[in-house]
């Protein structure tokens, strides 16, 4: 389990479950969490979750705590840069990054980095500017809980500004807009828009959902659903109404996006396999 992270050891206490035991102890007693919080093991340093889609007591800042929790990285590995960028040109030491959404592809944000706010993204795997406001290192989201998970940087041609590509935890503006141009942050198409409000789904769990229940009930209840579909769909293809089919398909695509959000699977990682295989 620990061979993805082996090279993150020394910077992070990785906490997977603390209801059941068996669990990497941490380097110093914890501090004791307030009265209402779940009793939980620290992760040290940086929070790399959002308290299973929630924002951590403040309290605990800048401590991480959880009674369930998701390593990002151990299921999305970070591109890595192949060379540095070139923070000499501009006398402050800055470079312009460019975020964008990793899975809608729609602009989000501008900062500004230095060398020290590009390491530390790399290696929290949460993405940090150098505010020029506070002159100081900056990770977005630190206090909203709105926090951007690194999935890929790209140095332009001229070694001077970087495109990030990020999973954002909520809206990215100040003002509470999806972007910082005031633009929706929807998918080009419907079915990576339902990956989007399935995952809020999950987030946020409201009363009443069908997705929420699918997500309370678990995996196994997931994959039956997927199986029950898939069956269906191969009956409906064997007969002769159209609509039927449609429908049965529609179902059979939902519950698989659902256990793909369960799995932590996104729907451009399929995409990429199958354009692997486009030869």
């Amino acid at each position: 389990m620990w061979g993805g992270v082996a090279g993150c050891m020394g910077f992070f206490l990785v906490v997977w479950n603390t209801g059941g035991g068996g669990v990497f102890p941490p380097p110093h007693p914890p501090p004791q969490p307030p009265r209402g919080e779940n009793p939980c093991l620290i992760c040290q340093i940086r929070v790399l979750s959002l308290y299973e889609g929630k924002n951590p007591s403040p309290i605990l800042s800048p401590y991480f705590c959880a009674a369930k929790y998701r390593f990002h990285l151990l299921n999305h590995p970070i591109m890595a840069l192949a060379q540095s960028p070139d923070f000499d040109k501009m006398s402050d030491g800055l470079v312009p990054a460019i975020v964008q959404d990793a899975q809608t592809a729609a602009v989000l944000m501008l900062g500004y980095m230095n060398a020290a706010a590009l390491q530390q993204t790399q290696e929290t795997g949460l993405v940090t500017f150098f505010s020029r406001s506070k002159q100081r290192l900056w990770t977005k989201g630190e206090e909203s809980g709105n926090v951007l998970r690194l999935r890929s940087i790209a140095l332009d041609c001229d070694n001077d500004t970087l495109l990030i590509q990020a999973e954002p935890a909520g809206p990215v503006c100040h003002t509470g807009a999806d972007t910082c141009w005031n633009q929706p942050n929807v998918a080009p198409d419907f079915l990576h828009q339902l990956e989007n409000i399935i995952l809020q789904r999950r987030a946020t769990a409201p009363e009443g959902s069908y997705t929420a229940q699918l997500f309370a009930a678990g995996i196994p209840k997931m994959a039956q659903k997927v199986g029950e579909e898939a069956v269906e769909t191969v009956i409906e293809a064997l007969g002769d109404n159209r609509e039927r089919l449609l429908n049965e398909s529609a179902d059979l695509l939902y519950h698989l996006l659902v256990l793909f959000a369960a799995k932590e699977i996104r729907l451009n990682e399929v995409e990429n396999v199958l354009l692997s295989r486009h030869k």
